[in-house]
This record gives structure tokens, C-alpha cells and sequence, in this order.
């Protein structure tokens, strides 16, 4: 018999609300300005998918984890905050996920990755797909860790988004058990009480002594350059940016994603001759990148160049070249306390003769490059030359196109050519040149911006990297443009004619002319094939007025030299 105290107590149970891991989740990731989340359901998170649609947020299912993850990141980048996270399956699922860990690791972006994990207390019981994940990724990640409780789920995943937003952004990993997942506690209001804001404030302002002398050093200089990355991004200093190059008329080059926080068109850009720039300047001004293998480890700057270099943290900044003057924090708030002690200052006489002396060397030099590149871009070369095919695209894009480059020849081209005239509206492939980015960067920057246009530019070797994620922007109704440069293969035939004997079976090369906007075709896209550049713009504006995810895929001359700015 059951005695009448424990029927009220099983009662009492029964009346009690209660909550798994799975909503918890869902709860914490809505409260934290989550709308998107991105995997493929599995073991154990398949329910967290259904969880997370509840409260709102959107599942993008896609085909594969490593292209869930570069979309992830590529709408975090585009909102300028963690606005979508990344939810993956147990085991080969989670290690999937690994080169976009590292991707957003070296490109210094937020992303949250939750894995789910086999019951803790079965560990090395042989458990389908048991890994200890959260080990695996702490070399690639800002934090990883292990949640074994239910309790513990909005505690971690607030301090998760805490860690990867705030100074210099990157990923975390959060290994959740199925223990976690599963149990169910009473429903006490356990959602994460306060909303996270991103970037972290400017706790520690820099010192007025190191300000004073970057000024100091900023009006006496003869030829001083600023070199912008893509990690001004998290500060969104554009009106300071823009000050430094328009009032004080400071020249300027910038990282391949760092184009367009300062329009391409603006007068003050030099990137057309950024290894010239960097030879000739005395003094350089360093915002939101670091002097690596982009800029040749600082190698290009004089030895007696003086250097101000600014960024989120001092990470990185003293490994090639030391500073002579070193500014962290959030970098507007730097940037308006550097320019107020410029505009404060005593204008020196002679600073504008310095500065036309300056201009006119930078601008002699851009025109001898200039007109080398509209002997490129005017080839009659059937097939098209990269350079040609971007001079096409060029004329077609609107000013407020966010466009994801991915590949080598392509990328190289583009590079040189393809302007940005908007902030953040610039994907390649990034600090570690990692191929098949392009299409989820792409559908990532239009889930982020829905009303601007978005367009891939890959060559065919990026492209069959996430050739399948077409689908995944048919079914979810992304409505991307993907142009493909389609010269055979990565760097078409320079690799198989240099490297290999004649008559070699195609090692380095694709089968000729694949037809790959059939595959858009198939998912229901808009499709297009181009063989003359006089076609791609029409074929563009058709892309374009369907309405529909589209390809357009371009034949490119194969033989085409590899682009080198040797300027």
C-alpha cells in the first residue's frame, strides 16, 4: 500500500513544471540574441534542434558541419555580434567542425560551437561515438569545456558567449553530455538573467603618454602609412578611420578583408601598390591587423620606419616587428582619444608641402599600375581571363553587394581589381586561405543581411568543396548569386603543365567545361553557363531578377599566369 504522505508528494511532482537540457539550451540561446542555429541532427542534440525552433530561433540545416560552422561565423562577423551558434551531433559530427574552429581562431571571429557528447558515466565503455572533444579543441579555441550538468547549462553558455565576443573575438566549444541533455529539473526561471553586449567596453584606457607620443609621431612624419585589417570590425571605427585618411590626408593600404571601412574609392588608397607604399613610408600606422604573412612580417617597412600599432590586444603585436608605440582596447574609443590629440596639437607649416610630396610619389607610382591593369582587363583573350571576368562583375555589383571571395587565381585577381565600398561587405578566404569558404560565408552574410545582394566568387576547386550547401540555400530560400571561375581546376593548367610530364593523366586538373550550374538546376536555382565576357552581365541581372539562389558558371582561361602584385 501506498501511504497517503507519499501519494501527496507524487501529486506534488506531477503538479511541478519541469525542464530539460534541450530547452535550457534553447531558453539560454534566445535570451543571448541568438536566431540562428546551425547542424545537422543526430545523437543526442536532435531534440535541442526542435527545442531551439520553439523559442523562435531557426535552424539552417545544412549538409555538412564544417560549412555550418563558416556560416555561423560569417553572420556573427556580418551583425558585429554573436547572433547564431553552432549545435553538432557526437563523435565524427564534432571533429567535422575542427577547420572551422581553427578558421575562426586565426581570423579572430566569435563562434559557438555546442557539441553533444555520450553519457560521462559510460566513458571508455566503448559508447557509440564517444570522444572527449572538449580536449580536442582547446588548442584551436579561446575556452572548451565540459558540461556535465544539467544546473551548469545556462551558467556555461553565458560564460561561453562572454569569452568569444569580448576582446579579441574567437571560438569556443562547449562539450555537453547527454546526462545533461536528458535530466529534467524543476522549472525555476533558470534562464540566463542579463543579456551579453559585444565588444567588451573600453574598461582600461590606453595611456595619455603613449597617445601623446603616437600624435607626436603621426604630425611629424613625412610618408606615414595606415595599414587597416578586418579586425576593426568589433569597434566599428569608420568616422575615425575616415578622419585620419580625408582630414589629415594619411595614405593608407589595408588586409584583404580590412577593404571597404574606408571605401576603395577613396583617394588616400594605395592598395594597388601596397609593397611600394610600405617601402617608401617612414613611419606606419597599424589598426586591427597584425604585420604577418600578409604583410610580409613587416619586411616591406624600412628598418628605421617608426611603428604605432593598434588593436584589441597585444597579442602578436611585438613578433615581427617591435612598436614605438603600442595601443590596446576597444579601438574607436583609441582611435577618437589619438585624433583628438591630433586636432589639439600644433600644426607644423610644412606638413602639407610633406604630405603633396608624399601623394604625388604614391600617385605616379599607382598610375604606371593602373594602366598595366587595364591592359589585363582589355584582353580579348577567349576564354576570358580572370581579370576580365572581375571587370565584368565589377560593372554589374552595387555599391552595397557583400561579396565572398574563395579560391587562388580568382582570389589573387579580385584582389587587385574587385573594389568595397561598405564596411564589412568583403569575405575571402581568410588568415589561413582556407578553400570551399565561399558558399556558407555567402549564405551566412545573407542570413545576417538579407536586403543586400550577396555574391560568391569561387573558383571550381573552392567550389566543389561545399557544392552540396546549394542545396542547402535552394531548401532554405537563400538567395545567393555563386559565379564560379571554371578554368579546370586549382590554378588550371599551370600546376599539370609545370609540374607533371606531357601526356600525364589530369592529376591537377578537372575534366574540361563541367557544366556546374546544372547542380543548381537540380536544387531548383537559377542557372547560367558564360563563355564570352560580353555575356555575364545579362546573365548576372537574370541571376539576379529570379530571385532564386543561382549559379553562374564562367569558362576562364586555364593558362592564365598566376596574378603577382609585384608593386
Amino acid at each position: 500500500m501506498v501511504s497517503k504522505k507519499n501519494i501527496r508528494i507524487l501529486e506534488q511532482r506531477l503538479k511541478t513544471k519541469t525542464v530539460d537540457g534541450h530547452t535550457l539550451i534553447a531558453r539560454a540561446l534566445k535570451r543571448l540574441g541568438v536566431t540562428h542555429v546551425y547542424g545537422i541532427g543526430g545523437t543526442p542534440i536532435r531534440e535541442t534542434f526542435g527545442a531551439c525552433v520553439k523559442t523562435g530561433i531557426r535552424h539552417i540545416g545544412a549538409h555538412g558541419q564544417q560549412a555550418a560552422a563558416m556560416m555561423s561565423m560569417a553572420q556573427n562577423y556580418m551583425s558585429g555580434k554573436i547572433t547564431s551558434a553552432v549545435i553538432l551531433s557526437a563523435g565524427p559530427a564534432v571533429t567535422n567542425a575542427v577547420t572551422a574552429a581553427l578558421t575562426a581562431k586565426d581570423n579572430h571571429w566569435p563562434l559557438i560551437l555546442m557539441g553533444g557528447r555520450r553519457p560521462v558515466a559510460m566513458k571508455s565503455m566503448g559508447s557509440f561515438q564517444e570522444l572527449d572533444a572538449a580536449r580536442l579543441f582547446e588548442p584551436i579555441t579561446k575556452w572548451s569545456a565540459l558540461i556535465k550538468s544539467v544546473d551548469d547549462i545556462p551558467r556555461y553558455l553565458q560564460k561561453a558567449f562572454y569569452i568569444s565576443g569580448t576582446g579579441r573575438p574567437g571560438p569556443v566549444y562547449i562539450d555537453i553530455s547527454e546526462d545533461a541533455l536528458t535530466h529534467v529539473v524543476p522549472d525555476e526561471n533558470r534562464a540566463i538573467k542579463t543579456k551579453i553586449h559585444h565588444p567588451c567596453p573600453d574598461i582600461h584606457p590606453p595611456d595619455a603618454a603613449v597617445i601623446q607620443k603616437a600624435s607626436d609621431m603621426l604630425m611629424k612624419a613625412g610618408s606615414p602609412l595606415m595599414i587597416i585589417g578586418k579586425g576593426v570590425r568589433w569597434s566599428e571605427p569608420y568616422e575615425e578611420l575616415l578622419s585620419l585618411a580625408h582630414d589629415f590626408k594619411i595614405p593608407f593600404i589595408t588586409s584583404p578583408m580590412g577593404q571597404g571601412y574606408i571605401p576603395d574609392h577613396h583617394p588616400m588608397r594605395f592598395n594597388a601598390i601596397k609593397n611600394f607604399a610600405q617601402s617608401k613610408a617612414d613611419m606606419a600606422l597599424v589598426v586591427g591587423t597584425r604585420l604577418d604573412w600578409t604583410f610580409r612580417f613587416g619586411a616591406e617597412l624600412p628598418r628605421e620606419a617608426k611603428l604605432i600599432h593598434i588593436d584589441l590586444d597585444d597579442a602578436g603585436m611585438e613578433t615581427n616587428r617591435f612598436p614605438d608605440a603600442a595601443l590596446t582596447g576597444d579601438i574607436k574609443s583609441v582611435l577618437k582619444r589619438l585624433l583628438k590629440n591630433m586636432q589639439a596639437g600644433n600644426r607644423d607649416p610644412s606638413r602639407p608641402r610633406r604630405m603633396k610630396k608624399w601623394h604625388d610619389i604614391l600617385r605616379e607610382k599607382q598610375k604606371t599600375r593602373t594602366r598595366e591593369m587595364d591592359s589585363r582587363i582589355k584582353s580579348k583573350s577567349i576564354p576570358m581571363s580572370p581579370y576580365h571576368l572581375i571587370h565584368e562583375i565589377k560593372a554589374f555589383l552595387p555599391k552595397d553587394a557583400i561579396c565572398a571571395i574563395d579560391g587562388g587565381v580568382i582570389l589573387a585577381a579580385a584582389q587587385e581589381c574587385l573594389p568595397t565600398h561598405m564596411p564589412g561587405s568583403r569575405f575571402t578566404s581568410g588568415s589561413n586561405g582556407c578553400l570551399g569558404v565561399g558558399i556558407p560565408f555567402g549564405m551566412g552574410a545573407k542570413l545576417a543581411c538579407p536586403d543586400r545582394p550577396v555574391v560568391v566568387l569561387c573558383g571550381d576547386a573552392a567550389f566543389g568543396f561545399s557544392v552540396m550547401e546549394m542545396e542547402t540555400a535552394a531548401r532554405h530560400d537563400i538567395p545567393i548569386i555563386v559565379v564560379i571561375a571554371n578554368n579546370n581546376g586549382p590554378q588550371g593548367a599551370l600546376f599539370q603543365e609545370t609540374i607533371y610530364p606531357k601526356g600525364h593523366e589530369r592529376s591537377a586538373m578537372f575534366l574540361p567545361e563541367i557544366h556546374y550550374e546544372k547542380i543548381m538546376g537540380i536544387f531548383g536555382g537559377h542557372m547560367e553557363f558564360v563563355t564570352h565576357p560580353e555575356q555575364l552581365r545579362p546573365a548576372m541581372a537574370r541571376a539576379a531578377s529570379s530571385g532564386r539562389p543561382s549559379c553562374v558558371n564562367v569558362r576562364v582561361d586555364p593558362r592564365a599566369p598566376y596574378p603577382k602584385n609585384t608593386f
